[in-house]
């Protein structure tokens, strides 16, 4: 059992030991546990619209994206309540070491429920680009980025599994002849596997959509939704900085302690949030059916396109009017009319039918609509 040296804790301030702030974790837990279920709850009610309530990441990898990420907002109020997070650790040996020991307990589970969560949402992502990838080597990278995902999952869940010896150490380091290999060590070299396929996972898409012939606000347009599901990237390179600084990871600090935990719970959610965002299309069609991101892009191309060739027809002091309004017309031209048919028909063989869903218009500009019209 953990003891402490009553001398040594004499010593210690009282105000120090009275420090509790494991109120932020709370508050980050419930934030997200909130945000967890409404973007949980849309994914569902989008793809019952679409039409699309099927597959594996509805019926297997959402719920156990969902179920997880969920454990993990109530395991982070649990080292609160049960487990003294938010408190000076000296102060809780002081009071009860046993609720030392379910904090360190808590915190184990932590460690095989987030990477379970993680996963989930990653391959909900890659589900997303199966289904609206054609080109074979797309496809392909779709697989591998998977494979990797699942791999690191499984080597994660040995290292957590076999870095104490015996296993009881994790939470136990008072027994005797126990061996724990460097825990800092051990997730930040599981954790560059899981940034660079975020990285494949975001770069992926955007190769495609790059190549595609639409203009250019579709293309921001659809640059922004693989973004957005992107955005656990982000949660991950914060975390991952947490690792190389050793004193946070220990959290032996109280404030050390709820940033590392609050970090935990923010990059799950994300990763869920993210696996939601490019599906909710046909949701934000049927509730606001006139707004759309790529025309408004589509018209502010549009007016500053007037204003440059009205600017650059001035230029020269052309006589003819008629020359000037030719000049307007053939540079809108070249900025809104769809490309012919051959540059078509190489759009449409990047993206399935099934990229609808992740575009911004009603319609989709490159692609015929499932009832049989024209792209046109």
């Amino acid at each position: 059992m953990l003891k402490l040296d009553a001398a040594a804790a004499a010593k210690m301030p009282a105000e120090y030991l009275a420090i509790d702030i494991g109120h932020r974790l709370v508050i980050v837990a419930i934030v997200f546990l909130v945000l967890q279920t409404l973007f949980t709850s849309l994914f569902y009610i989008s793809r019952y619209l679409q039409k699309t309530l099927n597959g594996w990441e509805c019926w297997f990898l959402m719920p156990v994206a969902y179920v997880f990420s969920t454990a993990v907002c109530a395991c982070s109020i649990l080292d609160v309540t049960h487990g003294g997070l938010g408190r000076p650790v000296e102060a809780v040996l002081l009071d009860d070491p046993e609720v030392l020991v379910t904090r360190l307990k808590i915190n184990k589970a932590v460690e095989y429920i987030d990477w379970i969560a993680i996963t989930a949402s990653k391959l909900v992502i890659l589900s997303l680009y199966l289904r609206i990838f054609i080109l074979r080597p797309y496809r392909i990278m779709s697989y591998m980025t998977g494979s990797v995902v699942i791999l690191n999952w499984l080597a994660e869940l040995l290292l957590s599994s076999t870095v104490c010896k015996p296993f009881s150490a994790q939470w136990n380091p008072a027994i005797m002849r126990a061996h724990c290999g460097d825990l800092s060590a051990m997730y930040t070299y599981i954790t560059v596997p899981s940034i660079l396929t975020d990285v494949v996972m975001l770069v992926l898409p955007l190769s495609v959509v790059w190549k595609l012939q639409v203009s250019v606000a579709t293309k921001i347009g659809l640059v922004a939704t693989f973004l957005i599901g992107s955005a656990g990237l982000i949660a991950a390179v914060l975390r991952f900085s947490t690792f190389l600084r050793k004193g946070v990871v220990s959290a032996t600090a109280p404030s050390g302690a709820v940033i590392n935990f609050s970090l935990v719970v923010v990059e799950t959610g994300t990763y869920l949030i993210a696996a939601c965002m490019p599906h909710l299309r046909p949701l934000k069609r049927r509730l606001f059916p006139e707004q759309s991101f790529t025309r408004l892009l589509d018209s502010v191309f549009q007016t500053f396109s007037v204003k440059t060739s009205s600017k650059s027809a001035t230029f020269g002091k052309v006589e003819k009017e008629g020359v000037v309004r030719t000049t307007s017309i053939r540079v809108l031209t070249r900025q809104t009319t769809f490309p012919d048919a051959s540059l078509q028909t190489t759009s449409t063989a990047r993206l399935s039918d099934d990229a609808e869903d992740v575009f911004d218009d009603q319609r989709s500009p490159i692609l015929p609509s499932k009832m049989g019209d024209s792209v046109v």
